[in-house]
C-alpha cells in the first residue's frame, strides 16, 4: 500500500573522487585533526551537479583539475528523515604535471599521490581509499558516466 505522506524528504548528496595518475598512482587529501588520509570529495552545493561536484572537490581539497572517466558506484541510503546519496567517481588529472596542494587552508592539510602499496600502509580516515584501489587494481567494473543522468533544473 502506498503511503499517503507526501512531505518532500531532504536528500543529501555528496561525490568522492578515486583519480588515478597515468602512472598508476592515486590522489589522497590529507585531512585535518590528524584523520589521516582520504578521497577527495563532499556535499555537492545546491544547483551543483554530482559531477561537478566532483570536479570542484577535488580543486578545491586536492589543487588538481581532473575529468571524470567512470563511476565505480552509486549508492542511496534512506536515513530518520532524510536520504543520502553518494557517488563514487573515477577520474584521471587533466594535467600530469600539475602538483598536488602542498599548503593548508580551510579545504585540506595538503594533498598528495601514493601507490597502491602506499595507500595500503598510510594512516586512512577509513578503510574506502583502500577498498577502491584493491577494486581498480584487480580489474573491477568502472561504469560508463552517461548511466548517471543529470536532469538539470
Amino acid at each position: 500500500m502506498p503511503s499517503e505522506n507526501h512531505d518532500a524528504i531532504p536528500i543529501y548528496s555528496f561525490s568522492l573522487v578515486l583519480c588515478r595518475h597515468p602512472d598508476g598512482r592515486y590522489l589522497l587529501v590529507q585531512e585535518f585533526c590528524n584523520q589521516g588520509f582520504w578521497l577527495p570529495g563532499g556535499a555537492v552545493d545546491p544547483g551543483e551537479s554530482l559531477q561537478g561536484a566532483a570536479i570542484r572537490e577535488t580543486k578545491e581539497e586536492a589543487g588538481i583539475d581532473i575529468m571524470l572517466t567512470g563511476i565505480l558506484k552509486i549508492e542511496r541510503s534512506s536515513r530518520q528523515g532524510y536520504v543520502r546519496m553518494r557517488v563514487i567517481f573515477l577520474a584521471i588529472p587533466r594535467d600530469p604535471n600539475q602538483k598536488p596542494k602542498s599548503v593548508p587552508d580551510y579545504e585540506s592539510v595538503g594533498a598528495a599521490y601514493a601507490s597502491a602499496e602506499e595507500v595500503r600502509n598510510l594512516r586512512l580516515r577509513g578503510p574506502e581509499p583502500v577498498q577502491w584501489v584493491e577494486h581498480l587494481e584487480a580489474g573491477g567494473v568502472v561504469y560508463p558516466l552517461d548511466i548517471l543522468a543529470d536532469w538539470g533544473n
